[in-house]
């Protein structure tokens, strides 16, 4: 049997059926004390294989855990952060108007938004990719193109 601290308090305890393999297991555990500290410890055995599976998916684009745990917080910040777009437009033409732009742009801007709010009005523009925009943008290319033919 080997104990080991873990951490934030408390005791884990495993059994082995011979004393060579809980050395081992118990050198093994020493290392990693030493290189990572008491946390080290804490990483269960399921942890350990999600973390493998996570690795084996991020290794063909040559990032790490860590970058895709930080890439997954920041775009969460940003979802947590963004309004509808039915929300946003308004902000923005009031915003046109305080900047002191011309009528003119100012009403361009409202008739194309306009359009642009009525496929994608009642979601966060932080969950707007811009392949859906250019999709919209080459729809409207068809569009116009028919109306040119008839």
């Amino acid at each position: 049997m080997v104990t080991l601290p873990k951490h934030g308090g408390g005791r884990h305890r495993r059994y082995f059926r011979s004393e060579g393999e809980a050395k081992t297991y118990l050198q093994k555990k020493r290392v990693e004390l030493l290189n990572h500290g008491t946390a080290s410890l804490a990483i269960t055995d399921p942890q350990r294989v999600a973390l493998l599976k996570a690795e084996e998916l991020l290794a063909p684009y040559g990032k790490t855990v860590v970058e895709a745990a930080q890439f997954y917080v920041e775009r969460h910040e940003q979802i947590k952060n963004s309004r509808l777009l039915d929300d946003a437009v308004p902000a923005f033409l009031q915003a046109l108007k305080a900047d002191g732009l011309s009528a003119r742009y100012q009403k361009d801007c409202k008739n194309r938004l306009t359009r642009f709010r009525r496929s994608f009005g009642e979601r966060l523009v932080a969950e707007i990719s811009s392949n859906e925009v250019g999709d919209w943008l080459r729809s409207l290319k068809d569009e116009d193109d028919n109306r040119l033919r008839l």
